[in-house]
């Protein structure tokens, strides 16, 4: 096997390689960070979970992009209430109604939303970023969602990231990957034809 041989078959097995991994998850995506997060009881147990959308879609990675309005979906557990307050009095309680916070710190309360909230065993209930006056299109940056909820004594909170630009999900890295390296072995494979000497 030549050089040329060589070189191009470790492009091609890298190039699988790497699209295999990405595939299972294994290689790290810059995106990837939690979008549902647990209520979690005194006793550790899954009270119900938060799960933070971009405009009601559930296929996200906990990162919108800037015009996309945001989501917020309390999930009760089976067996479990939940219920939203904005009078609970513990030190460490919002003692208001649920906020999202933007990158500057800017607090954008939910007054509009009828409290108490009780959110029954396994059903869900929706909160919006625009029923609480955040307009699009949104800051780029770390977000907070924050509310309070009887039973616990601290608040529970929902980060999400906002950027300028998101691609949907899909294995696009694991394509890009793959379309450079076959450019590469293109290129090589062009040079190897036209040249009588390949610069590699």
């Amino acid at each position: 096997m030549t050089n040329g041989n060589r070189m191009a078959a470790t492009l091609i097995a890298s190039s699988v390689i790497c699209a295999l991994l990405f595939a299972q998850g294994i290689l790290p995506n810059a995106r990837a960070q939690q979008s549902a997060i647990l209520i979690l009881d005194h006793e550790g147990q899954a009270a119900g979970q938060i799960e933070v959308l971009c405009d009601n879609t559930s296929t996200n990675t906990g990162q919108c992009g800037n015009n996309q309005a945001i989501l917020i979906r309390y999930h009760a557990s089976e067996g479990r209430d939940l219920e939203l307050r904005e009078d609970l009095t513990c030190p460490s309680c919002l003692a208001g109604p649920a906020r999202f916070q933007d990158p500057s710190g800017d607090n954008f309360d939910c007054t509009d939303i009828d409290y108490p909230v009780l959110i029954a065993s396994g059903s869900t209930f929706d909160i919006s970023s625009e029923s609480c006056g955040v307009n699009l299109p949104l800051q780029a940056g770390p977000w907070s969602f924050t509310s309070d909820v009887l039973g616990f004594s601290e608040p529970v909170i929902a980060f999400f990231d906002v950027s300028f630009f998101v691609l949907p999900e899909s294995p696009v890295g694991a394509i890009a990957l793959m379309s450079s390296s076959l450019a590469v072995l293109g290129g090589f494979l062009y040079f190897r034809q036209h040249r009588t000497s390949v610069p590699f």
